[in-house]
């Protein structure tokens, strides 16, 4: 410790107005905190603490979600969606349907939400291209949307 940072030499200048926190900000969400803290009055800084690890959740979006499409039929697919919560619970998924040269819409077209990570989708056209997209959300803010699967349905 330097000489001017021992108080029983002159205790006005160990008033500590400043305390800093150091935090290693990255780390992914729902990971601990690991943080360290020091002081500074006027004459010098204090030592670091030792490293502390605090495992507070960091509340964030939902992770992107993985999205895939299986037995494909002539009218038919299913779809299957996984993903993280961002350590807010998902509450509903959104899922998109596209056919080529049309925008994104609703899968039921009605606004629905999904609470359930797999939904069999009928009334398609055969040997038509589809495209498809999901996201989830949480009390928080929604997902990114997951990559989008390409799916052509089998011919009539």
């Amino acid at each position: 410790m330097h000489p001017y940072c021992d108080c029983s030499i002159n205790m006005e200048k160990c008033a500590i107005p400043h305390y800093y926190l150091h935090n290693d900000l990255s780390f992914p969400s729902c990971s601990p905190l690991h943080s360290r803290i020091r002081s500074h009055n006027k004459m010098c800084w204090g030592d670091w603490s030792p490293t502390s690890t605090t495992f507070a959740k960091v509340r964030g979006c939902p992770e992107k979600l993985t999205l895939s499409a299986s037995q494909v039929q002539a009218e038919s697919l299913t779809l299957k969606w996984q993903g993280q919560d961002g350590c807010s619970p998902i509450y509903n998924y959104k899922v998109e349907i596209k056919r080529p040269g049309d925008a994104f819409r609703d899968l039921l077209g009605t606004g629905t939400i999904f609470t359930a990570t797999e939904y069999r989708v009928t009334s398609l056209e055969c040997g038509e291209n589809y495209e498809f997209r999901a996201r989830a959300e949480n009390k928080i803010c929604p997902g990114r949307y997951s990559e989008h699967v390409f799916v052509r349905t089998s011919p009539c």
